[in-house]
Parts: C-alpha cells; sequence; structure tokens
C-alpha cells in the first residue's frame, strides 16, 4: 500500500492497529449484545435469557418448553436444584444439525423476586474441536416479567481453564421488547507486546427474527465507542452510568462512531452482515464485512477524505487471521487480539 500525501492520523500503523483492534472488540460485543439482549428475537442466546427469566420466576411450565434437542443449532436444558436456584446447560454449535459445537455454557441461577444472579462457564471450541476460549461468567438480570429488563454480564476471558486471564469484558442492556439500550467494555492483556488495549462501545440495538427462517435474527446498531492504549496490566475496566462501562489507566487511541447491522444463526453465531466505524479525528472509516461458509469477517481501513485504503484484516469465526499495514507489514489476529 501507498501513503498518501497529508497528516492524517490514520496513516500512521499505530492508529490503523488501534482502529482495527476496536472494530474487532466492537464485532464482538455486538454479538454479546445479541447473546445476552436479543429481545423479541428467537436466537438461542435470546432463548438462554428466556430460559433464565423463567427460573428466576420458577416457572416449571415454560422451562419445558425450552430448546431439549436441537433446534436452529442450539440445545438448552434447565435443572431446578432447590426452591430458588436453576441450572442452565446450553450448547451452541456452528451447523444446523447440532454436529459441530462452538460453545459449551454452564450457569446456574439464582433468584430473588424478579431479579436472579447468574454464574457459570462458557467454553469455545474450534471447528476442529480444539478449546480456544474459556470464559468465566458472572451477572445479574433485574426486572424480569415487566416490559424493561435489565442485564448486566462480566467475563474473564482465557485461553483455556488453565491458562492465565488474557482479558475481561463487560455487558450491560436496558432491554426492551425489540430495542436495547446496550454498553459494553474490555481490557485485554497483551503480554508478548508488554501492553494493554481497552475499549468501550455505547449501542441502540433493534434485534428482529429474519423472515423467512426458523431462528436467525438481524441486529441494527448505532452508537458510539472509544479504545485504550497502556502498559501491561496497567488498564482496569468498571462499570459506568448504567449501562456505560469505563476503562482507565491509559491513554485514549481514539473515538468512533458505529453503525450497521449483523445477522446470526440460531446457535449465536455471526452469519453476514457489515458495520461502518467512523474516526472522524484520525479521518479514517473502517468497513467491515461478514459472511461466507465458513465465516470471515473482513476490515477495511481507508483514509475517509481521499479514499485510499491504508489497512486490511481479516479473521474467521475464531477471531484468527491478519492485518496488513500501509507500511507494508503484517501481524497475526490471535482470539481477537492483534499481536503486532
Amino acid at each position: 500500500m501507498t501513503v498518501s500525501s497529508g497528516n492524517a492520523g490514520v496513516q500512521q500503523a499505530s492508529v490503523q492497529r488501534s482502529l482495527a483492534s476496536q472494530t474487532l472488540f466492537d464485532t464482538q460485543a455486538a454479538a454479546q449484545i445479541v447473546q445476552f439482549g436479543g429481545g423479541g428475537s428467537l436466537g438461542t442466546l435470546s432463548l438462554l435469557r428466556r430460559t433464565v427469566d423463567a427460573s428466576i420466576g420458577r416457572n416449571l411450565s415454560a422451562l419445558r418448553t425450552m430448546l431439549t434437542v436441537c433446534n436452529g443449532g442450539a440445545e438448552i436444558t434447565s435443572t431446578f436444584v432447590g426452591t430458588t436456584e436453576t441450572q442452565i446447560h446450553e450448547q451452541t454449535f456452528y451447523d444446523s444439525g447440532c454436529t459441530l459445537l462452538f460453545q459449551d455454557i454452564h450457569l446456574d441461577v439464582v433468584a430473588s423476586g424478579t431479579s436472579g444472579t447468574l454464574s457459570g462457564s462458557e467454553t469455545q471450541y474450534t471447528r476442529a474441536g480444539s478449546v480456544f476460549a474459556y470464559d468465566t461468567i458472572t451477572g445479574s438480570l433485574n426486572g424480569v416479567g415487566t416490559p424493561l429488563v435489565q442485564v448486566n454480564v462480566q467475563v474473564a476471558d482465557a485461553a483455556s481453564s488453565t491458562s492465565p486471564l488474557r482479558a475481561v469484558a463487560g455487558l450491560s442492556c436496558n432491554i426492551g421488547l425489540i430495542a436495547q439500550a446496550c454498553g459494553s467494555g474490555a481490557v485485554e492483556h497483551l503480554a508478548a507486546l508488554s501492553e494493554d488495549f481497552g475499549a468501550t462501545l455505547n449501542a441502540n440495538v433493534s434485534v428482529l427474527p429474519v423472515p423467512g427462517t426458523a431462528s436467525a435474527t438481524v441486529a441494527n446498531f448505532s452508537g458510539n465507542g472509544a479504545s485504550y492504549k497502556g502498559t501491561l496490566n496497567a488498564l482496569t475496566l468498571s462499570e459506568g452510568p448504567f449501562p456505560g462501562w469505563s476503562v482507565s489507566g491509559g491513554m485514549l487511541a481514539d473515538s468512533v462512531t458505529l453503525s450497521g447491522g449483523l445477522t446470526f444463526s440460531g446457535g449465536g453465531i455471526v452469519t453476514g452482515g457489515s458495520l461502518i466505524i467512523v474516526d472522524a479525528a484520525a479521518d479514517a472509516t473502517v468497513n467491515v464485512v461478514a459472511g461466507g461458509s465458513p465465516l470471515t469477517i473482513s476490515g477495511v481501513i481507508k483514509q475517509t477524505d481521499n479514499g485510499q485504503t491504508m489497512a486490511t484484516f481479516t479473521v474467521d469465526a475464531n477471531g484468527n487471521g491478519t492485518i496488513t499495514y500501509s507500511n507494508g507489514t503484517t501481524a497475526l489476529i490471535i482470539a481477537w487480539q492483534i499481536i503486532g
């Protein structure tokens, strides 16, 4: 790639890296919003939330209607333990026939009135069957059975159950019947680079079934976000005014706006769509397109004023791929983190 004339921030490889990292975070955050929000949809993890709702309400008949056999790439079972506790086991799959496991989720829900707490773990698998992520999950639901539900989820991410922590993330949503207002944040610890990367996103979201399908959903997003840099283990993530999250301990790297829409399978996996991320201060626009089978997510970072391509990146459904900067160098992307 040839760097254009001018002094736009996007011409710097470090800015291109921050924008690509922000975009990868936004893509993950969008998926999490659909997974734990999903109002009005039949998406698998929307059914998980409905299962949690039913668990808090101790609604046995509702629980019996949950998916205990494969449907749209998901299976969910719930078991009562005592008078206020319910154990949920959810499996989502790369395929609609539930033969190629993607996520294995175990949650324990404890109810109190119209609220409840949840804790558990999520293991994610590659198409080859190897573990690539292990997440510890805690969270809460409030307002169950009302028109507006509040969800708060915290995630600690590692490569496996015995690996060191590599990231923390949080998600909070005000969930209506078909629309959500959500905030998300994350801090990644990049030991190989001796630095931290952090990001936040605030978005208004509408999630609806895809016409003509049994369980697919489409989610439309609009919002804003920011990314941060710091020395290794310097950044911290904390809850802001609900539903926002904040990152402290480092320097602001970029501020962006986001718009677009993504489609999801019944198993909660991105299947297609596009996003546009704009950093006006850096004169940058990132166009993201998801699609194909197996899935690829591709991004093109351009200088906004002249349309010239500055950097490109591509990852698979597990967040593995490469990025090419305007100076001709490349770097690996491993589990959604840019290593170089």
